[in-house]
């Protein structure tokens, strides 16, 4: 029995997920859908269903299916179905518990579900204007606020409406406690996701003008070496509380080792305690740039690309300042000195990628620095206004400079953020 049970054992555990894709997203109607299925049960009665996008598995939802007759992977054609956009599903065994799904198109292409709110930051209690667009227009659509990373259960929501068939259109919902939310848009009294948001409902006063700023990243916000210096160290000159600036960067660190600690205490466990100890009252920024170094081998090195090391190195300090009350700010890392080149690869778009992903205001710095570059007419007449030593570091003129950069692309995204600066 115990050999027979732990043969149950090792067979359910070597299963894998089942995955299913369609061979076209985009059908004519009555066409011959083809679904390439993978890793299904293998059973004779394991099936495949057509869907329209949004509807539950219940049998009179059915389009058009096919049983797989054992096939575990492979491909499955089904009949066609009418114009209208569609989900292949899969379920084993005469089921309706979903293995896997895949979305398709008929004789129309699938527009892009959008949603926005109206602020990036909330007090707490006030009300939540959601921007809608390419919603199905069915009158059972709905929206709500749920706290950030948690699942789409019924017991996570904090606010909701039907949309009461608004296609494209605004839904305001009441206001949530002081944290971190998404707002979600589903389809017909589903729980498939169809866009989402993130925003932050803060205690403190983002109108104020006394807000704290900690700036983390690498030399080019941070230096100190004679005659070097890094931009974080003049932006406090064009805020209207200067010493309300805190240059926390550190020379030669990465997104993934500035978690290192450090003898000068410029690293990211000193920066937060210091930032849990800070009075936040008025509101608190961290302003987070990294890059450079996170380009070179080593350790110090981590990948570009949406979910890679990069990516999920900044989510931490994301996630880390939300929970400090900080409202965090995405700096892409600033141009090497050479007119008209951009080094810094995937980099800045992981960046940007996070921040879309995420609900979190992005200053391009990266693209900014580059255009300003270009008015150049050499590397050499660039670099005799900025550098230091070489073609990345900046003498205390380049660094003011490029604040002032940092000061104008704030401006431009956010007013509250804005009212720190002169």
């Amino acid at each position: 029995m115990i050999k027979y049970l732990f043969s149950l054992f090792l067979f359910f555990t070597s299963l894998q997920a089942a995955t299913i894709s369609t061979d076209q997203d985009n059908y004519n109607v009555n066409q011959s859908i083809v679904v390439n299925v993978n890793n299904m049960f293998g059973a004779t009665n394991d099936w495949i269903g057509i869907y329209p996008v949004g509807s539950d598995n219940s049998w009179g939802n059915v389009v058009s299916w096919r049983y797989t007759k054992g096939v575990k992977n492979g491909a499955i054609t089904l009949p066609g179905v009418p114009e209208g956009n569609y989900e292949a599903r899969a379920f084993f065994r005469n089921s309706y518990t979903l293995e896997a799904t895949y979305t398709f198109s008929v004789g129309v292409l699938v527009p892009t579900t959008t949603l926005s709110t109206n602020k990036e930051t909330y007090t707490p209690q006030e009300a939540i204007t959601l921007s809608l667009s390419n919603m199905s227009g069915a009158s059972n659509d709905w929206v709500a606020i749920y706290p950030a990373g948690s699942s789409n259960s019924w017991d996570n929501v904090l606010s909701w409406k039907y949309t009461s068939g608004i296609v494209n259109g605004n839904i305001t919902l009441t206001g949530v406690p002081a944290g971190h939310y998404e707002a979600r848009a589903f389809f017909r009294n589903s729980y498939h996701l169809e866009a989402k948001k993130s925003f932050t409902v803060t205690a403190v006063d983002v109108g104020s003008s006394d807000a704290k700023l900690f700036i983390i990243g690498d030399s080019t916000v941070h230096n100190t070496s004679y005659g070097e210096m890094g931009w974080g160290s003049k932006l406090g000159t064009y805020m209207k509380h200067p010493n309300n600036a805190f240059n926390r960067a550190r020379s030669g660190s990465s997104s993934k080792s500035y978690k290192e600690a450090s003898a000068s205490h410029h690293d990211w466990s000193y920066t937060k305690n210091m930032m849990a100890q800070s009075d936040i009252s008025e509101g608190a920024y961290l302003f987070i740039q990294f890059g450079h170094n996170d380009e070179k081998s080593g350790y110090v090195h981590t990948e570009p690309g949406r979910y890679n090391s990069y990516y999920n190195e900044l989510k931490k300090y994301l996630d880390q300042a939300r929970d400090l009350g900080f409202i965090p700010v995405l700096i892409t890392p600033v141009s090497r000195q050479y007119v008209g080149s951009r080094t810094h690869g995937a980099y800045p778009q992981t960046m940007k990628d996070l921040a879309a992903d995420e609900g979190v205001l992005l200053l391009d710095l990266e693209y900014k620095s580059y255009i300003e570059f270009k008015k150049y007419s050499s590397d050499a007449a660039l670099q005799a206004v900025f550098h230091y030593d070489d073609g990345t570091h900046f003498n205390p003129t380049g660094a003011g400079i490029v604040a002032g950069w940092v000061k104008e692309l704030a401006c431009n995204a956010s007013s509250t953020l804005c009212n720190q600066f002169q």
